[in-house]
């Protein structure tokens, strides 16, 4: 009885899977390539969020700035091999990424996840408020308010 509803369950995802893997090759526009690639991203966020409030009750108000900084690494990253062509795979980009927002979030998290409640979310606060600031203060690291420019569209498949 149990496991007529985990079947249907896993047949839905698998097809909702499939959809999503069809999506690209059926709206191949570059607008419709970034639009996908924006609404997967802010759905990871979501859960990343509803994993953190949700399941530990603790409100975060700097769970997205991991998501920055390893956004801010992987075009940092990007655009170094493309405009002054290092030699390494544009694959090895989201691991870039992957690994500056891991190390962002190991070094921050042991600063904010000491406490709990809403001495927790003010600290979160706090961190978020002191990135956001360091991004303006290094804008040639950082690009400064107007974000680092870069198409991940143009240029070879």
């Amino acid at each position: 009885m149990v496991a007529a509803p985990i079947a249907r369950r896993a047949i839905a995802w698998v097809c909702f899977a499939a959809v999503l893997g069809v999506a690209p090759w059926c709206f191949p526009s570059d607008a419709a390539l970034t639009l996908m690639t924006q609404m997967g991203t802010a759905a990871i966020l979501a859960l990343s969020f509803n994993l953190l409030l949700g399941t530990t009750g603790l409100l975060s108000f700097c769970h997205a700035t991991y998501a920055g900084v390893g956004a801010y690494a992987a075009v940092w990253c990007m655009n170094r091999i493309g405009l002054q062509g290092w030699p390494v795979s544009m694959a090895l980009v989201p691991l870039a990424g992957a690994f500056a927002g891991g190390i962002a979030g190991a070094t921050l998290g042991f600063v904010t996840t000491r406490r709990a409640g809403m001495t927790f979310a003010m600290i979160t606060l706090g961190v978020a408020e002191l990135v956001w600031v360091m991004a303006a203060m290094l804008p040639e690291w950082f690009g400064g308010e107007r974000g680092i420019p870069t198409d991940r569209t143009l240029g070879a498949a």
